[in-house]
Parts: structure tokens; C-alpha cells; sequence
């Protein structure tokens, strides 16, 4: 019987030492890939948030849809704006500031939207570290109706909060891309193309969604430009 114990002791501590290498191996290859600088969703699972208005499940379900397997959704504490973009950056366990986005919503004064085929607004994706050039936006959406508007016809400006509102079914902070209530057409800085992923609002205030750039490029097919002042 002694002997019997002894031997299943024996052959637990084995499991639990086994055990123990393993987990050690994950944390060793966590922390190479974070000091290293390099990103890798496999090593980060989406991790389960509090959900009370279905808001990460409703815009999960639509990445789904629309093709996108990995993703992250993070909770925000409250104080959240109210610190600096590297406290934000270790909320959401970003690889660096130039990671952290917004959404913002902007219109052409210059048109009254009676015309479907010219966009009076747009969704534009810029980094919070980067002052948004209104020339560049403005150059662009003059190209992109070359031929049907002059220059004098396009004025950007960011909306008012609550036309955004209405147009997105989002409240400040929260303007997402995903799951608008109304489809607008969407302008992506380039200087976050060129990243791996980014963290954007996701329908809640203290709500905030991470995806591989590439994955949302392909799947919403934004326009690309550079949009940074100098």
C-alpha cells in the first residue's frame, strides 16, 4: 500500500514539474515577442469582457461576418481618457502608442447630399498622435470626384457631435466602423495601413476592439491615404 502511495506521489510531482516547463516556455516566448517588438494574435486570444448591452457580441458577430477571425475586445477603465496614451497603451496592451486610433466622422459642406453619387460624409480612421491634415483630406475626396466637383464644392469639417450620433448610433469615443447605423464610405490613414493592427472604439465609451490591419483592410476596403500633417 506504501509503496502504491509513493508511486502516485511520485508520479504527480513528475506531472506537476512537466507542467510547470511548459508554462514557463509560454511566458518565455510571451515576453520574447513583446520585447521584440513583433506582434502575433496567436499569442494573445480575444478575451472575454463584460457584455451587459451585447454590444462585443453584436459587433463581433459582424467581423465574423465579414471574415475576421481574430480580434480583441477591452474593457476601459473609467478614468481611461482621462490619462495619457501610454496608460491607454497598457489598458489595451498595444505594441506602441501609434497603434491607438479613432474614428471620426466628417462632411462636405460644400454639398447638400441630394446627389447619392457624391458622399456629403465620411468616416475617417486616424491615430490620436497625429494631427489630421484637412488639405489631404480635401485633395482626396476632390479626386475622387474628379470630373463632378470643383474645388470650391468640397469643404471638410468634422461634424457636430450629435449629427455623428445620429449617423453612426454611436456616442463620442465610441464611433466605430463597425456595425454603423448608417453605411458611410471609409478613409484609412495610411500611416496605420502600414502597421500590423490597431485599437479603435467599439460602440461603448469605455469599449475598445483591436484587429490586424490587413484583416480589415480586405474585409471593409477603406481608402488608403496619407492623412498626417507634417
Amino acid at each position: 500500500m506504501a509503496h502504491t502511495v509513493s508511486s502516485r506521489i511520485a508520479a504527480l510531482s513528475r506531472s506537476l514539474d512537466e507542467s510547470l516547463q511548459r508554462l514557463e516556455k509560454l511566458e518565455e516566448g510571451t515576453q520574447e515577442a513583446e520585447t521584440s517588438g513583433s506582434y502575433s494574435w496567436k499569442l494573445r486570444r480575444p478575451r472575454p469582457v463584460d457584455d451587459p448591452q451585447g454590444t462585443a457580441k453584436r459587433l463581433g458577430d459582424e467581423l465574423e461576418s465579414m471574415g475576421i477571425r481574430e480580434y480583441a475586445f477591452v474593457r476601459a477603465p473609467k478614468e481611461y481618457y482621462d490619462k495619457d496614451l501610454e496608460f491607454r497603451r497598457l489598458v489595451l496592451n498595444a505594441p506602441t502608442i501609434n497603434h491607438l486610433c479613432k474614428s471620426i466622422v466628417m462632411e462636405n459642406t460644400k454639398v447638400d447630399g441630394s446627389d447619392p453619387s457624391i458622399f456629403k460624409y465620411w468616416l475617417v480612421i486616424v491615430q490620436y498622435n497625429a494631427r489630421l491634415s484637412n488639405e489631404a483630406l480635401r485633395s482626396f475626396v476632390l479626386e475622387h470626384h474628379k470630373g463632378t466637383l470643383s474645388r470650391s464644392k468640397v469643404n471638410m469639417r468634422l461634424v457636430a457631435e450629435e449629427k455623428s450620433n445620429e449617423m453612426t448610433g454611436f456616442t463620442k469615443n465610441a464611433v466605430t466602423p463597425i456595425g454603423m447605423r448608417t453605411r458611410l464610405p471609409i478613409v484609412l490613414a495610411k500611416e496605420i495601413a502600414e502597421l500590423d493592427e490597431f485599437w479603435i472604439g467599439a460602440g461603448e465609451v469605455d469599449l475598445k476592439v483591436g484587429i490586424p490591419v490587413d484583416d480589415f483592410v480586405r474585409a471593409y476596403k477603406p481608402f488608403v491615404i496619407p492623412l498626417s500633417q507634417s
